[in-house]
């Protein structure tokens, strides 16, 4: 049910900001991961691709600020992240560490990025 942030808990609007961050760490990540892969090893059609979904990834990055700062400012309802929805976001966070251009794809490392986006869109009625 969407709830407006005078309708959320603490802990729901804890969940909503710890969500909000680690994608924002996903996002961030991955525009440099894929970045140094286009420097390092892409051809010209991976680089291509790259420059496309990093400018996607950085318009999502753009959108997913202004929704944290519209509910902040009372102006969005949202659905409120549960635990499960929490932890996954974070453990697509920290998955990325351990990715290292060189021997992650773009597909994978754009697959995880869709993921932590479709969780986050869940948050937004």
């Amino acid at each position: 049910m969407p709830k407006s942030k005078s309708e959320t808990t603490p802990e729901e609007q804890a969940n909503y900001l710890t969500t909000g961050l680690n994608l924002d760490k996903v996002l961030g990540d991955s525009i440099a991961l894929l970045n140094a892969r286009k420097v390092l090893y892409a051809d010209a059609e991976e680089t291509r691709l790259i420059t496309a979904q990093v400018g996607q990834l950085e318009a999502e990055q753009t959108k997913a600020y202004a929704e944290i700062l519209a509910f902040l400012a009372k102006g969005l309802t949202i659905n409120p992240p549960g635990p499960t929805q929490v932890a996954d976001m974070e453990a697509r966070s920290k998955s990325l560490d351990g990715m290292i251009a060189s021997s992650t794809t773009t597909t994978a490392i754009l697959t995880l990025t869709a993921a932590a986006l479709a969780d986050w869109q869940k948050t937004h009625p």
